[in-house]
């Protein structure tokens, strides 16, 4: 499963980045800074070209300038997936939006050692600064990357490519993020095929697809 994450950026200051996750394996394509946002979006397309990657395999921040990215790429023939960090989570009783989510599932797969990453202590850097937080209702959050510079710590560009890479293949497969729940699951509908199996009609009939049945 190869899957991408593109971190959009423009005017100079902050990163576009481009992260590849081979599976659990997570490689860092390119970073630059650049200003003007139609060269970059030609740039992530010339990337995603030498990388052999399809539009289905490509995610992107869809919030603030990324908006404008997406349009661009879709001009040079890329339809990526959006992603709106600030979105509801999958799971909204205990995650505050979808970045959150995404974030502290990375870092479960971290802690648990599920994740190779590559050796860039900029990255490691960014993935380590970040303060997990909490919002009113006591849902995780993530520190807000205004407190962050206040702090002194660089939009983490660099992390969000990689962690959206991730998390939008191999690392948001139920069986990584909780193999355990997931075994526990499909013993469960292991027992039920049984059940249904035992119990089946006696008027029960195999399907037939007369498709392929020549009259």
């Amino acid at each position: 499963m190869i899957t991408a994450g593109c971190d959009f950026a423009a005017g100079g200051g902050d990163s576009c980045v481009l992260a590849v996750a081979y599976g659990n394996r997570l490689e860092v394509a390119d970073s630059w800074k650049a200003y003007n946002p139609k060269k970059s979006a030609g740039r992530f397309t010339e990337l995603f070209k030498s990388y052999g990657l399809q539009s289905d395999q490509i995610a992107g921040d869809a919030g603030g300038l990324g908006v404008g990215f997406i349009y661009d790429l879709q001009e040079n023939g890329y339809f990526i997936k959006e992603v709106h960090n600030g979105a509801a989570a999958e799971n909204p009783e205990h995650y505050s939006s979808r970045g959150a989510e995404m974030w502290d599932q990375f870092g479960i797969l971290v802690q648990n050692r599920r994740i190779i990453l590559p050796k860039d202590e900029a990255l490691i850097a960014e993935l380590s600064n970040r303060r997990r937080d909490y919002d009113g209702r006591g849902r995780v959050a993530v520190e807000a990357k205004r407190d962050m510079k206040s702090r002194g710590l660089s939009s983490p560009d660099l992390a969000d490519a990689v962690i959206m890479a991730c998390m939008t293949g191999w690392g948001g497969l139920p069986q990584n993020l909780n193999p355990k729940v997931h075994g526990q699951m499909l013993a469960a509908l292991a027992h039920t095929n049984r059940l249904m199996e035992r119990n089946r009609s006696p008027f029960y009939e195999p399907y037939v697809n007369f498709n392929n049945v020549w009259w």
